[in-house]
């Protein structure tokens, strides 16, 4: 009886841990973005233009263009990095004329979406040798 009740609260607890983690995964922020020049997010290249970005706790971004004609997806990595500002922004990294972005806060709390670098960005980098980093601030 023991081993049946231990079972039980067992199975319990793992089925609580596996809600738990189901509910944060679907935790989604929004923010819209005005982003006046041209730049890429991993192998994709986007036009200057006000946009609408989705994120969810698994780390996949919804770039949306406000006047809804494109949708570019992009994987992302999950991480906890100081958002000193505490207000979503986003961080670009300029070489000479093109220009990645870097990291994506789309909340006033340390939950911060990195882009992975592409491999244009290293061979940019690798040419250039020159780095600028540029902040956008994005209007809820």
């Amino acid at each position: 009886m023991r081993n049946l009740i231990k079972s039980l609260i067992a199975i319990a607890i793992i089925c609580a841990s596996v809600l738990t983690v189901s509910a944060h995964a679907q935790t989604t922020h929004s923010v819209s973005v005005t982003i006046p020049f041209d730049f890429s997010v991993g192998n994709m290249s986007l036009k200057a233009g006000a946009y609408t970005v989705h994120g969810n706790a698994s780390g996949i971004l919804v770039f949306t263009s406000n006047d809804e004609r494109s949708s570019k997806f992009v994987s992302s990595d999950f991480d906890m990095f100081s958002n000193a500002s505490r207000q979503p922004h986003f961080v670009f990294i300029r070489y000479g004329s093109e220009t990645f972005l870097r990291e994506v806060f789309l909340s006033g709390d340390n939950d911060c979406n990195r882009l992975p670098v592409s491999k244009r960005e290293k061979e940019v980098a690798h040419v250039s040798g020159q780095e600028l980093s540029l902040l956008t601030n994005p209007v809820r």
